[in-house]
């Protein structure tokens, strides 16, 4: 639910910066302004000393700059034994370690100005979510990347990182009180309410992801248009920023969690949300 309403304030920001006027954006450089990795993984990464250029900025302002990190030699604070990487956001029946990179940027008085917290959804940074799991997979004297929006202003950054140990959707490991507790529950539950239940996953769900890429379909048509110069399509920001607050309101009253079908459907349609922003 929380990375939905992080979209939906996104999109509505995205729609207003598209239509602000034609000054072109400048390309940011920024430099680290320390190469330690702050964090779970402290000392195992360290970010390549160098200026790093933006992307030039899409039709929204933002850019994209691309960080390179070295494995050290020092070992990581947890050992995979068979278990699978997973990225913070994710969720699966296997036993797993996720494993997330974040970023601080600063301004020219060391003022931070944007912060993506490592242990955040991977849909928050920008392409971070396989980008952290093949870092987290690098052997010493290796480099790897990841990608982060850079906000305007900023002149430098600073990494951080975190690391999880969790226990698949099947694992039989809790307390007993929990248990007896929940066991309670489930028996206590009528089939009714099992079946309303049901619905409000699939039915309710369904439903909001549909409209959900509706509009983003629609959105990127836009975004095209726009670029391409066309003026008509100015005339259909009211419309489209008016459907981006109505769906703004749906997802903060969305009821139930999301089936993991849903959960892919939900990734895949946001997916191309991110990959059409950042050409």
């Amino acid at each position: 639910m929380k990375t939905l309403k992080i979209f939906a304030a996104a999109i509505i920001a995205a729609c207003l910066i598209s239509c602000g006027g034609e000054k072109k954006a400048e390309i940011p450089v920024v430099k680290p302004s320390t190469t330690e990795i702050s964090g779970d993984m402290d000392g195992c990464f360290k970010v390549v000393d160098k200026e790093y250029k933006g992307t030039e900025p899409n039709m929204m302002g933002r850019s994209l700059v691309t960080i390179e990190l070295e494995r050290t030699d020092k070992e990581l604070p947890f050992k995979l034994n068979g278990r699978e990487l997973w990225a913070y956001g994710t969720s699966g029946e296997a036993d797993h370690v996720m494993v997330g990179f974040g970023i601080e940027f600063m301004d020219k008085e060391g003022t931070v100005i944007e912060k993506v917290s490592a242990n955040a959804s991977g849909m928050s940074g920008a392409y971070d979510s396989d980008e952290s799991i093949a870092l987290a997979k690098l052997k010493p004297g290796q480099t790897g990347s990841i990608r982060f929006h850079v906000p305007t202003g900023a002149v430098s950054f600073k990494i951080s990182s975190a690391y999880e140990e969790g226990l698949g959707w099947n694992s039989t490991e809790s307390d007993d009180d929990e248990d007896d507790e929940d066991l309670a529950s489930t028996e206590e539950e009528t089939e009714e309410e099992i079946d309303n239940n049901s619905s409000s996953k699939s039915g309710n769900w369904d439903a909001l992801l549909t409209s959900y890429d509706q509009y983003v379909t629609k959105y990127i048509s836009y975004m095209k248009r726009a670029a391409n110069g066309d003026m008509g399509a100015l005339a259909e920001y009211p419309a489209l920023l008016e459907k981006a607050q109505e769906l703004s309101e749906e997802l903060e009253n969305a009821k139930g969690e999301m089936t993991s079908a849903q959960q892919s459907r939900y990734l895949r349609i946001t997916q191309k949300l991110t990959s059409a922003a950042a050409q």
